[in-house]
């Protein structure tokens, strides 16, 4: 049986989620937290650390919040499916964002369940369904995960990272409207000379607002597709000609304020990144062995009828 195309990409999307580092190993200590002045790549190898520690007492809690418990293990599960490090946290603010994110998830359960919703024919479903995802999931790390070694990490490193400049990075600020013409107005008054960053603190509506609408160095690839190409179209000092709508009630001005060519990013930097595009090369091979040899029906929209309840 082979996998519907879109089926698979959408499942290999699932299951890769919050797949990090691969395969770090443990320290014989818990690290020291970092400070502002550590290195990108010292923060993600401090968190990889420490996400070891947690798992080793998997049942200590460390939180409550109502009648729930967090423990270390939940702590280290959710920093190893957070997105991304922020530039300039700690592993101080990591570990705490890990707990109040759970601390919060913890008591919106508690309200459900004091709602009934957890009674819900829909609801039950769905987490039957996200069981399956876990073991699927885990049943895919466990497949490949063996296969993303140091080895081949540095490979890839070699082949896509290593002799190579950085991405590049534009510094870059925005006033955000609700509408094109407040967009258009304001780049009315930004053709009479006012302060693009005194005109955003009073204009926009972004949560840049405050800083006079400073987003600091950004990537193409760390914007929404609609303002990135415009973004790198600029040069230091300009503004967009025109307001960049990217959504409905977004309107986007933008200035650039300066350029750079990042480096050679370190091998632990982007350790990550190579770990979930071997991740990403290997899952579809380990997905049709699972597959194979299993008596698979399609039965349409149609379907038939389900079995009886037991």
């Amino acid at each position: 049986m082979r996998i519907n195309g879109l089926c698979g990409r959408l499942f290999l999307a699932t299951a890769l989620t919050g797949l990090l580092g691969g395969g770090a190993k443990a320290a014989d200590a818990p690290p020291p937290a970092p400070t502002q002045s550590d290195s990108a790549a010292d923060l993600l190898a401090s968190v990889r650390r420490l996400t070891d520690e947690l798992v080793k007492n998997p049942g200590t809690i460390v939180a409550e919040i109502g009648d729930r418990g967090i423990s270390r293990g939940d702590v280290g599960d959710a920093m190893r499916s957070m997105p991304g490090i922020e530039s300039g946290s700690t592993l101080d603010v990591i570990y705490h964002k890990a707990v109040q994110g759970l601390m919060a998830q913890q008591a919106m359960v508690i309200r459900a369940k004091a709602m009934g919703i957890d009674k819900d024919p829909g609801v039950q479903r769905r987490i039957a369904a996200a069981t399956d995802a876990v073991l699927a999931n885990e049943y895919l790390r466990r497949t490949i995960t063996p296969l993303v070694t140091d080895q081949a990490l540095h490979e890839a490193y070699d082949r896509e990272f290593a002799n190579k400049p950085g991405p590049e990075e534009v510094q870059v600020r925005v006033i955000v409207t609700n509408t094109e013409q407040e967009a258009m107005d304001a780049l009315a008054q930004l053709a009479k000379g006012a302060d693009f960053a005194s005109l955003a603190k009073t204009a926009s509506k972004d949560g840049s607002a405050p800083a006079g609408g400073e987003l600091g160095f950004v990537r193409q690839e760390q914007v929404p597709a609609a303002i990135g190409g415009v973004m790198f179209a600029l040069s230091p000092g300009q503004i967009t000609p025109f307001p960049v709508r990217v959504a409905p009630n977004a309107w986007f001005l933008i200035k650039v304020e300066g350029r750079r060519q990042q480096g050679t990013p370190a091998f632990e930097t982007v350790r990550g990144q190579l770990t979930q595009q071997l991740l990403r090369a290997d899952a579809p091979v380990a997905i049709q062995k699972a597959v194979a040899g299993l008596p698979a029906h399609d039965y349409g929209m149609t379907g038939k009828p389900a079995p009886p309840a037991r």
